[in-house]
């Protein structure tokens, strides 16, 4: 038998096997006999143009692979040089993930449990902050004018004005604490009626009696503090403008700090400021590990990794294209030739279509 096969391209690409597709009309196995629709002749085994094909379908199996391993290089090192700084980036996202869990799982526990005990109402912190910033204003220009009145530089006046202000917006902060008491005794329970769940926030259905001291305190000094800062503006503004202009700035002054009182009491809820600090708590680890996930280091790792491992995918689909090319110009090799081969499978033990493992198997 003669065969000449021309040399492939060393580039295991599946064009480099098509050349295969023309070349293959030109072989011509010795004829030894006539065959008419027959099956593959017992006696004839594996021909030695289907061992070089055989040969050549291997070694697209073994090139594809290793033209992978160049290509993928690259991408491959890439990741290495990376890969220590993307593990530590790696274990930091994982441990603000379960610091996550944990604020959610808290966070979704309190609201379950507490949410029928709020007071406050709802959206009612932009009122809040934005009353107790304009009351502190409101105070501060008017203790700002009368300094000015009474000759005190703008600047110096001004900054003397905005503490007096915001003192007086402060002292009203006991009327929080004062609706905080109340709401506390009303939600007074003995701790044997707590469900499982509450036992868990059990500071806020104890008793309130040893804060009521504290309470009293507290109360007398910002009731000082409001004496003392609408006596000063009534001073200041009897000094310069008469009494009459001093009793009502004196008494818009007080009627801020009261209005500051009734909007703190307003305002008060423990059990709604700690759902908002387990709210806070959440976004807090929310925005932690969106952080820690967007690692330089693991976006590396992680891109390079994935296309490393797309180009050896491909190359290996390509391998079995290019096998599976070397295996169809076989038979048709063996086709257009059946006066060797036959027409078809044999009968007997011996394979018509002498493959890979076919080979493997008759070696053995």
């Amino acid at each position: 038998m003669g065969l000449h096969l021309p040399t492939l391209s060393t580039q295991p690409f599946v064009g480099a096997v098509d050349d295969l597709v023309a070349m293959t009309d030109d072989i011509s196995l010795q004829r030894i006999d006539e065959a008419a629709a027959v099956g593959r002749p017992a006696n004839v085994g594996i021909t030695h143009a289907e061992r070089e094909f055989n040969a050549l379908a291997e070694e697209q199996l073994v090139s594809w692979p290793a033209e992978a391993e160049a290509a993928a290089r690259p991408a491959r090192l890439s990741a290495s040089r990376v890969a220590p700084a993307a593990e530590a980036a790696d274990f930091v996202t994982a441990e603000h993930q379960k610091e996550l869990t944990r604020a959610r799982d808290a966070r979704q526990h309190a609201l379950e449990t507490l949410l029928p005990f709020v007071r406050r109402p709802p959206h009612d912190n932009a009122r809040y902050w934005a009353g107790w910033v304009v009351l502190g204003l409101g105070d501060t220009v008017g203790v700002w004018g009368a300094a000015i009145s009474l000759g005190e530089i703008p600047e110096l006046a001004f900054g003397q004005a905005l503490a007096t202000g915001f003192a007086a917006v402060t002292a009203g902060l006991v009327g929080g604490e004062v609706r905080a008491l109340a709401q506390a005794k009303s939600r007074r329970r003995d701790p044997d009626e707590l469900t499982e769940n509450e036992r868990r926030y059990r500071r806020l259905f104890e008793g309130v009696e040893p804060e009521v001291p504290v309470l009293k305190i507290a109360s007398g000094v910002a009731a000082s503090v409001i004496a003392l800062v609408a006596g000063s503006v009534f001073a200041l503004r009897a000094l310069t403008e008469g009494a009459m202009a001093g009793l009502v700035f004196g008494g818009l002054a007080t009627a801020t700090m009261l209005a500051s009182f009734i909007s703190s009491f307003i305002h008060a809820d423990e059990v709604a400021d700690l759902l908002d600090h387990y709210e806070q708590e959440h976004r807090r680890a929310i925005k932690g590990y969106r952080k820690a996930s967007k690692a330089k280091p693991l976006q590396v790792s992680g891109a390079s990794t994935a296309e490393a491992d797309s180009i050896e995918r491909e190359y290996g689909r390509r391998a079995l294209a290019a096998a599976n090319k070397v295996e169809a110009c076989k038979q048709r090799m063996l086709r257009r030739n059946p006066q060797v081969v036959g027409h078809g499978d044999v009968t007997q033990p011996v394979t018509a279509r002498a493959g890979l493992h076919a080979e493997k198997g008759a070696a053995a």
